[in-house]
């Protein structure tokens, strides 16, 4: 496992993490259907702007507040941003 702060997905890309041991994507949808991903309010903004929607819109259709965190909601098959491939593979469709 990768302890040094990166998460390097299957396709190359890397992503830093503060403060949490990142695990690695194998793209097969086990961690995106049991766990709901921690949103900070930029974050929400920044994927709303790629949605080409209003930070509200956003986060009335796709965030659920639970207490004071934010998290993305979770429809029966898991995050509502997970896809499937036509090989089976999960991918995110957060743009």
């Amino acid at each position: 496992m990768n302890t040094s702060g990166y998460l390097k997905t299957l396709d190359g890309e890397e992503y830093q993490f503060k403060g949490m041991t990142p695990i690695e994507c194998f793209r097969c949808g086990i961690c995106c259907q049991r766990y709901r991903p921690k949103l900070a309010l930029q974050e929400a903004a920044e994927i709303a702007q790629k949605l080409n929607m209003d930070t509200e819109q956003f986060l009335a259709e796709y965030v659920q507040k639970d207490s004071s965190e934010l998290l993305l909601r979770d429809p029966s098959n898991g995050c509502v941003f997970l896809s499937w491939d036509q090989d089976g593979r999960a991918r995110c469709d957060n743009p």
